[in-house]
């Protein structure tokens, strides 16, 4: 009984565990459960963060902002399963073109939860930073499907477990 009581006290004293949330977009077709004390990142810091404009509607990160998840839905886009491998070599010259500083890390293709993914990795340039991206992309009901998940080159081997388990909570909703 000692020990149930201890128990007990140690864990009030650690206080609530932190849920994690799981966010559904694309037409409530897509979810993603986010890392542990991940939230929506305010307007104001993602017109900073994202100064060129074209921002996602959707930015999630971690406290200090220096990890982020972003997701996107484009419907009518006109693309379909079939098109992913030239989207994808599509998607590489854009980036090679509109990326400051990339370094390829993978271009490829991914399965998460019985779904094709275009799967960009990259290395790049931020404006006081060099940034980590894993793009991933796929086809949903004529629209196109994004997800950004990108970390500071400090702060990403920390973060690659937690970015990890995100992408293959991914699932997708036909």
């Amino acid at each position: 009984m000692r020990y149930v009581a201890a128990l007990v006290a140690l864990l009030v004293l650690l206080g609530p565990a932190h849920a994690q949330e799981k966010v559904v977009f694309a037409n409530e077709k897509v979810s993603i459960v986010l890392p542990e004390k991940f939230s929506r990142m305010s307007k104001e810091m993602i017109e900073k963060k994202y100064p060129r404009g074209n921002a996602p509607a959707d930015v999630f990160s971690n406290e200090r902002t220096t990890v982020s998840i972003t997701a996107g839905y484009t419907p009518n886009a006109n693309l379909t399963l079939e098109q992913l491998p030239q989207f994808k070599e599509v998607m590489e010259k854009t980036f090679e073109r509109n990326v400051p500083g990339l370094l390829w890390i993978t271009r490829g293709f991914q399965e998460i939860n019985g779904n094709k993914w275009v799967h960009l990795e990259f290395q790049s340039n931020a404006v006081d930073t060099e940034i980590r991206n894993i793009v991933l992309m796929t086809a949903l009901d004529n629209g196109l499907v994004m997800l950004n998940f990108n970390a500071t080159v400090n702060d990403y081997e920390s973060y690659k477990a937690v970015l990890e388990k995100s992408q293959k909570s991914i699932e997708i909703r036909q």
